[in-house]
């Protein structure tokens, strides 16, 4: 039976993509370095920031990383609201979720500060329990630290919690934590790659998700 939901938000709950890929290539102009292509930012979404900006944007760690970080937050705050939206569904799939007695939680490798700001603005910050962000854990997405944490502050088995991402970094969190997973494709990974990453479940329409939780509660 699954009593909870550990969701990612990039890709899962929200299109950032669109704004990430943005906010990086402005950050490496300000830094006077050469643009990349944008499948290497959108292949890291849902890692760390400082691994996307040095592994995707290739900019070298030290000061210059450090100012990255510094930047991409100052431009992501002024371009997100109009480049960020929910996907389709997801709201009104959360309500009936909370209102059916699911405990919502999100692990995510966004800062608390911004995770928060989004979920206010997006109206859905009442409907979460716990979140679990890059701050609160030193090992990050794909390890379970995340998972574990959520698993922890909600008291979930960890066969009572399905994992929802669309990525392998989030199918593998899941897998590693014990949990049964739950692979989106319509983020920011393929349906294949997720599928070979170990999903048990993949949804193209977020909600569907509760289909998959009402389903393990009968009988």
């Amino acid at each position: 039976m699954i009593k909870t939901l550990i969701l990612d938000f990039d890709g899962t709950l929200a299109d950032t993509q669109t704004c990430i890929v943005a906010t990086t290539q402005a950050t490496l102009h300000r830094l006077q370095l050469p643009a990349v292509e944008q499948e290497e930012i959108i292949s890291r979404i849902g890692l760390p920031l400082r691994t996307v900006l040095a592994d995707g944007a290739h900019i070298p760690q030290g000061e210059t990383l450090d100012r990255a970080v510094d930047i991409y937050r100052e431009v992501f705050d002024e371009i997100s609201p109009s480049t960020t939206r929910l996907f389709p569904r997801v709201k009104e799939t959360l309500m009936r979720l909370h209102a059916d007695g699911t405990t919502l939680t999100i692990a995510s490798g966004k800062s608390r500060r911004v995770l928060l700001q989004m979920l206010r603005d997006f109206g859905l910050h009442a409907l979460v329990k716990a979140i679990v962000c890059d701050d609160d854990v030193t090992h990050k997405k794909p390890a379970p630290d995340m998972a574990l944490l959520a698993l922890s502050l909600t008291g979930t088995h960890p066969t009572e919690a399905l994992v929802v991402g669309d990525t392998t970094f989030d199918i593998e969190m899941g897998c590693r934590a014990g949990c049964p997973t739950c692979g989106v494709t319509y983020g920011n990974h393929s349906n294949d790659t997720l599928k070979a990453a170990g999903a048990d479940f993949l949804i193209g329409d977020f909600a569907q998700l509760r289909e998959i939780v009402l389903s393990s509660r009968e009988g």
